[in-house]
């Protein structure tokens, strides 16, 4: 202790007691004379817990807040360097209700060091509790936009269909179904597909589990009957035949196609070609032949011809 100079090793403990009480005097003194301010716009945060919840936005989410600081603080503090929170109690309430919380003496306010609390705009905030519950729901897929003229969309299929919802019990109680997030449809998709979608909360106060689902869509061409009504039909004879004379009845028949929209609508009467084929020639013979129909486009099928035989009579030779 020999190179500890004498005037603060003696008397030591003394001397501490009285530079710690001068420094006490002349803190309490600069906050009495420092200078006041107000800080604009602190955000309150509202902190719930797993037995209570705040089930609406309060009316007002920031403060002013009026401190006296030390003069060499004066402008310095910014609405960040001060944080305040309002815990929500642990014991649920019987029922949802409003509760009215006092900033100064209900709220949990952390700010730098030399400053003191004067006041604050507002003083009070209202909130509105409720008891935090569980029920298990089935999400539905939301669609927009539209495909093309051919294609349309089926079954919309989440999995898993049903997720844990957790939220305010009053409102929980009216909730049947929760909904993803948009799923979008365009000319471009012609195929089912699959989407990985996030589950929509229903509101404040929520918290889904799992917070996302994969949807399967459905997509299928979509088709078009037609009827085209008195085809005339055509007679295919075997190659060399020498039946000079064929007669049809009836020769005309009706013939209902389907296929894309986009086609059916544009088609006339030339794309679809009625014929009977007669494998013999023997004269004076009467012959029910069944129509069958050529189709210029491949994506359009033939669904039915009517009447489906047409009798063929031949007759005589020149």
């Amino acid at each position: 202790m020999k190179y500890i100079p004498d005037f603060i090793r003696v008397d030591f403990l003394r001397k501490a007691i009285a530079l710690l009480f001068a420094m006490l005097v002349w803190w309490k003194i600069s906050m009495q004379i420092g200078n006041e301010e107000i800080v604009r716009g602190i955000p309150v945060r509202i902190e719930e817990n797993l037995s209570t919840v705040c089930t609406e936005e309060p009316a007002q989410r920031t403060v002013n807040m009026t401190v006296r600081t030390l003069s060499q603080r004066r402008g310095l503090l910014s609405p960040s360097d001060i944080r305040i929170t309002i815990r929500l109690p642990q014991k649920p309430p019987e029922g949802e209700k409003f509760v009215e919380y006092d900033m100064l003496r209900d709220a949990e306010i952390q700010k730098p060091f030399g400053i003191k609390i004067l006041s604050m705009d507002p003083d009070k905030i209202m909130l509105k509790i409720d008891r935090r519950n569980s029920r298990e729901l089935p999400v539905v897929g939301r669609m927009t936009g539209s495909l093309s003229d051919d294609f349309a969309n089926g079954e919309v299929v989440p999995s898993p269909s049903r997720v844990s919802v957790y939220g305010p019990e009053s409102a929980l109680r009216s909730l049947k179904q929760v909904h993803t997030e948009q799923i979008v449809l365009d000319t471009s998709i012609k195929e089912s597909f699959e989407k990985l979608c996030r589950v929509e909360t229903p509101g404040r106060g929520f918290r889904l589990v799992p917070d996302k689902v994969n949807v399967h869509v459905e997509v299928y061409r979509k088709n078009q009957r037609r009827v085209f009504k008195g085809l005339p039909v055509s007679i295919m004879a075997p190659y060399g035949s020498s039946s000079s004379s064929r007669k049809m009845m009836p020769t005309n028949v009706d013939v209902t196609v389907s296929g894309p929209v986009s086609i059916i609508e544009t088609m006339d009467g030339t794309a679809v070609t009625p014929f009977v084929k007669v494998e013999k020639d023997t004269n004076g013979a009467e012959l029910d032949c069944r129509v069958e129909c050529h189709i210029a486009s491949p994506e359009v099928k033939l669904i039915s011809v009517t009447p489906e035989t047409v009798k063929v009579t031949v007759a005589g030779e020149r």
